[in-house]
């Protein structure tokens, strides 16, 4: 064991220690410096460690720590004179350095105690190998230490586990790979045999030459450590320069230190090895994709794989308190859980646990049906150290099992609704057996309404529910049926498609109703969702059913309006079928009727043909021979045929009656196909002639044919002067639709009643109606707000059209309207006159919108009292300051008329810019304005024109700021010039003093951009569109503080666009506005 004392400390606080540590025959090793101090921790070992100071002491203890854990490190107490307290401590944890005994009792338990503290202070294991091997050798003052694994007798290798040799041992065992075993058997059996640890000498039959020349041994002790479950080591320590003895207290502490050593590596392997079981469990857990949860005996949570860390993190709290209390779980029917009822706990008692819940998710704040699983876990003595929670939300499956489960039930209702023995009745008003299975299959309630010609009214004749309270309101509906388009059920019949509220929110529903009481209906069946369709019979509306139900957890969706259009579709099949027995059962009536008449029939039949004013004539169909012919017949076979007027033709063949007729009747009886001819010219007349076959009725052979001819000469020439009618109306219609296309006036065309009957697209522009039908509805003009021009709403009986109606012309009806789409009133000019035709049938009306001609008005007003006022002013002050020189210019002095001179040029200077801004305005109309580009360096341009603005207003703070060195635009400079003097100036005028001006110049691709800012009164939103039109001036813009015609921005965009640039402006009201010229790069 180390034999010196190590001082760190001043020289004069040294001596007393130093002094202390020779009484008790220790070495000492005096050193002043920290740095020094921590170089010879890490190559000499020592006793104790003696610090002067705190500080040094922690820093120093830390440092002994790591390089030799079972030193003490003493701080040396603060004393001048005494040195008792010191010696104390010393003595304390210094014993005199005599060789025997070693240990007394009392020492031997607190070394043992400080090596189990050292070997299980860790459990890293190649640091509990460190510290078993480390500080065996320090402690022993052995050469080497070491340990291998695996040893048993079979082994043929064993790695060097932990190696530790002390400083001038040379050689390093480890450089040569793992240690052969294969010639120590013997060796190894009887250190495995032996119960205390062996020592070993230099040149002992077992020792192998080989490995005690590698391993540098004179003197070896060694023993097996037994760690549980786990292959034997071997520990041990030797000598390399010396034979040393071992004393049996030596030996007996060395199987102590390996009891110890076991322990350690027990407790560091089992740990290694729980660590790798844990990583596979949580390996096994994460690949499970439910969530889940282990817990201990306490019920507090241990671990969760990755799924249950995405769940929401108050599903798997830490105690079963926080679950139930953050969660709210509850059973499937609501009732709440306690602590000791959740899944996690029950399996804590033994219980194995698969059940529904309902979880509130805290991230929806809705409740999730989650299926817990829940079982105990058990250790090797079957007693329960805690549970595991699988969690599957199951939610969506439900639903989705409840929705195949609504499926079947619909499909089971649909298929069974009862509607044949409704067919078969002899009404078709009670179909409440039909509501009831609609409403089972939805658990909801069911209204079906039929509509009734007669009455005009869509009575109940189906009401079902699921809950027996709703069945007092069937009264209410009996006695109130609905008209079409009125409340909810009669809008669906008029519009013919469905409704579907999925969420009826607020009084989505209640508006629908038709009076207070409806109201209160409504509000008391308190309806959740709603489907109401219309039923429809092969094309024709019949009536509506409407599905509702009051359960605020399901709502109707689309499957559900699906299953409401098929019940719908059935109500509507069986109407038809029902329909179709009535007509069959008439139709049965109908034919005995006919029977009993047919004898009669007969009788009246010969009566009949012979005043029928057609021909007809029945031939045989084999023979071809006449067998009948009326006297009509018999005129035209005269007239066009062989025989005379009073010739007998039964039995005669048809060839032999009208030649070359026979061809054409062999080919219907051949094929039995009718042949029809319409309007056959035969010579000067034209005839309409049918040959029919007829079959007998049993067998199906044609035994006769029937001819029909009819003379229709005169329809014929009817008929073409019909057609050359419509062909010149139709062109007549094609150039007045062409006509009416082109109008850019509105056309409205009333019949005699007062209702349009057309309107041209012009008039749907006009008001923003959507189609001619909008316009057939509107057509009274009520919520178009039409007003006279003084605003006031026109009565019906003095519209222009009315007046037109009553006979009147109204040549020039001025009238203000409204645009639906923009709500933008329209000033009006309407022309009107009746359209008579035997009396008056009708009316035109031809509106034309005059808003942009009253806008024009309203701006010429505006320019000509501003362009009056701009021209006044100057020539107001020219001609004040002129009477003041013609009055007083012998008495004033040269600077006095200079400054009158200077008044009256700058004031005619004011109207030469006045006067060119409205030539330039005409130059621009006529496509006169003339161009001269050049090259301008544009970066000195803007900064000139800048400069100038400066001295034209000193106290105006006017920027100029560009990252360009310069760039050239090819431009007319005068015309330029007066752009960029327009929008300086503006900048100027409309912002107030002190507020700063902006300008920059910038590139964008192949144009330069030349931005002007000012932080002035802005532009109304809804005017920037406007801003560049001639003489606008913005609202916020009053003549009496800031003047001008309102010309100079529409000549500046003149001016840009000329030069294929552009202008835009970016403004808020208030906050100032930003004009960007943007020209072409050129050159």
């Amino acid at each position: 064991m180390a034999n010196q004392v190590l001082i760190v400390a001043a020289e004069h606080a040294a001596r007393t220690p130093a002094e202390i540590a020779r009484s008790l025959r220790f070495t000492p090793v005096i050193t002043g410096s920290e740095q020094e101090a921590v170089e010879l921790l890490g190559r000499e070992r020592f006793r104790l460690i003696a610090v002067s100071g705190n500080s040094a002491w922690q820093r120093l203890r830390d440092v002994a720590e790591r390089k030799q854990p079972m030193t003490r490190v003493l701080e040396l107490p603060d004393v001048t004179n005494d040195d008792t307290a010191i010696r104390r401590l010393m003595v304390r944890y210094l014993s005199p350095a005599t060789p025997q005994p070693r240990f007394s009792t009392e020492e031997r338990y607190r070394f043992l105690t400080s090596i189990l503290e050292s070997f299980t202070g860790t459990l890293e294991l190649r640091e509990v190998l460190r510290r078993i091997v480390s500080v065996s050798r320090e402690e022993f003052g052995a050469d080497r230490a070491w340990l291998l694994h695996p040893i048993n007798e079979q082994s043929e290798f064993a790695r060097i586990a932990y190696i530790v040799s002390a400083p001038g041992c040379e050689g390093d065992p480890n450089d040569k790979g793992p240690v052969p075993l294969s010639s120590e058997h013997n060796l190894i059996r009887r250190v495995m045999e032996e119960p205390r640890p062996l020592v070993l000498i230099e040149g002992d039959a077992d020792l192998d030459p080989i490995l005690a020349k590698r391993f540098s041994v004179r003197s070896l002790i060694v023993q097996i450590l037994r760690p549980r479950e786990e292959e034997p080591w071997a520990f041990g320590m030797q000598m390399c320069e010396t034979l040393r003895e071992w004393t049996e207290e030596e030996i007996s502490l060395f199987n102590e230190i390996g009891r110890y050593a076991t322990l350690a590596l027990n407790n560091t392997l089992l740990h290694n090895r729980a660590v790798r079981e844990m990583a596979k469990v949580n390996a096994i857990l994460d690949q499970i994709p439910e969530s889940a949860a282990i817990y201990d005996a306490n019920g507090r949570l241990e671990r969760m794989n990755a799924a249950a860390q995405r769940e929401p993190a108050a599903l798997f709290t830490s105690d079963a308190e926080g679950r139930t209390r953050s969660n709210r779980h509850r059973t499937l029917d609501g009732a709440p859980l306690a602590a000791d009822e959740l899944p996690s706990m029950r399996a804590l008692h033994g219980e194995v646990v698969k059940a529904d819940y309902l979880v509130h998710d805290a991230r929806s704040s809705d409740d999730r049906v989650v299926n817990l699983k829940a079982a105990p876990i058990r250790d090797g003595e079957n007693r329960i150290i805690g549970s595991v929670v699988l969690a599957r939300d199951i939610t969506d499956e439900r639903a989705n099992a409840e929705r195949e489960s609504w499926r079947r039930r619909r499909a089971g209702c649909l298929a069974n609704l009862g509607l044949e023995v409704a067919a078969m009745q002899p009404t078709f008003e009670n179909l409440d057996d039909v509501a009831a299975s609609i409403a089972r299959a939805v658990a909801g309630t069911v209204r079906i309404h039929l509509y009734h010609a007669a009455n005009g009214l869509l009575d109940l004749v189906g009401f079902a529910s699921v809950d027996p309270e709703l069945q007092k309101y069937r009264v209410y509906w009996e006695r109130n049926p609905y008209r079409p388009g009125e409340g909810l059920l009669g809008t669906v019949f008029h519009i013919g498609r469905p409704l579907l509220f999925y969420e009826v929110r607020g009084d989505a529903l209640l508006d629908y109703a038709r009076d207070e009481e409806e109201r209160a209906v409504k509000a008391a069946i308190h309806e959740e969702s709603l489907v109401a369709v219309p039923i429809e019979s092969y094309g024709e509306r019949i009536g509506v059913v409407v599905i509702s139900q009051s359960d605020p957890r399901r709502n109707f969706d689309a499957e559900d309006q699906e299953f409401a259009q098929s019940a719908a579709d059935r109500i509507g099949a069986a109407a038809h079928i029902h329909r179709l027995t009535r007509m069959a059962q008439d139709g049965h009536r109908a034919a005995e009727e006919l029977a009993r008449r047919e004898v009669d029939a007969r009788v009246r039949f010969e009566a009949v043909l012979e005043s029928a004013p057609i021909g007809i004539a029945v031939v045989s169909a084999d023979e071809l021979r006449f067998e009948l012919a009326n006297a009509r017949f018999l005129d035209f076979a005269a007239r066009f045929g062989k025989i005379a007027l009073d010739t007998k033709v039964i039995d005669l063949r048809a060839n032999e009656v009208l030649p070359g007729s026979e061809r054409i009747l062999k080919f219907v009886a051949e094929t039995g196909e009718t042949r029809v001819d319409e309007e056959l010219p035969v010579e000067e007349i034209y005839v309409n002639r049918i040959i029919s076959a007829a079959r007998g009725r049993f067998s199906g052979i044609t035994q006769s044919l029937t001819i029909l001819v009819q003379d229709v000469s005169d329809q014929v020439r009817s008929k073409r002067e019909i057609e050359n009618l419509a062909s010149m109306m139709a062109e007549r219609s094609a150039r007045l639709d062409s006509i009416l296309g082109s109008m850019t006036d509105g056309l409205w065309v009333y019949d005699a009643n007062g209702a349009v009957v057309d309107v041209n697209q012009a008039a749907l522009n006009m008001f923003g109606l959507a189609s001619r039908s909008e316009a057939v509805e509107k057509g009274s003009f009520d919520s178009l707000n039409l007003r006279d021009s003084e605003s006031r709403r026109i009565s019906r009986q003095d519209m222009p059209y009315a007046r037109a109606l009553a006979g009147q012309i109204v040549p020039d009806y001025l009238a203000i309207g409204k645009n639906l789409i923009t709500g933008r009133d329209l000033d009006l000019s309407i022309a009107a006159a009746p359209i008579v035709s035997e009396g008056i049938v009708g009316a035109v009306l031809v509106i034309r919108d005059i808003t942009a001609l009253q806008e024009l008005d309203r701006k010429k007003d505006e320019f000509l009292s501003v362009a009056s006022h701009e021209l006044r002013t100057p020539l107001t002050t020219i001609k004040g300051y002129s009477q003041l020189l013609a009055q007083t210019m012998n008495d004033l002095v040269p600077e006095e008329r200079s400054t009158y001179i200077n008044a009256v040029l700058g004031e005619i200077e004011r109207m030469m810019g006045l006067i060119s801004e409205l030539l330039d305005v005409s130059r621009i109309e006529t496509n006169r304005l003339q161009i001269h580009p050049t090259p301008i360096r544009w970066v000195d341009f803007i900064e000139g024109r800048v400069s100038a603005f400066r001295v034209q207003h000193p106290t105006r703070l006017i920027c100029f700021e560009t990252a360009l060195p310069d760039l050239t635009v090819y431009a007319d400079p005068d015309r330029m010039r007066q752009v960029v003097d327009n929008l300086l100036s503006n900048a100027i005028k409309y912002s107030a003093d002190g507020t700063e001006i902006d300008v920059r110049i910038s590139v964008d691709e192949s144009h330069a951009l030349t931005a002007v800012r000012d932080r002035g009164i802005g532009i109304p939103k809804d005017e920037i569109s406007q801003l560049f039109e001639r003489f606008h001036r913005a609202r916020n813009v009053s003549s009496r503080y800031y003047g001008g015609l309102g010309l100079g921005l529409y000549i500046a965009r003149a001016i840009v666009e000329a030069h294929t640039g552009a202008i835009q402006v970016q403004s808020e009201e208030g906050q100032g506005s930003t004009f960007t010229v943007k020209l072409p790069l050129r050159g």
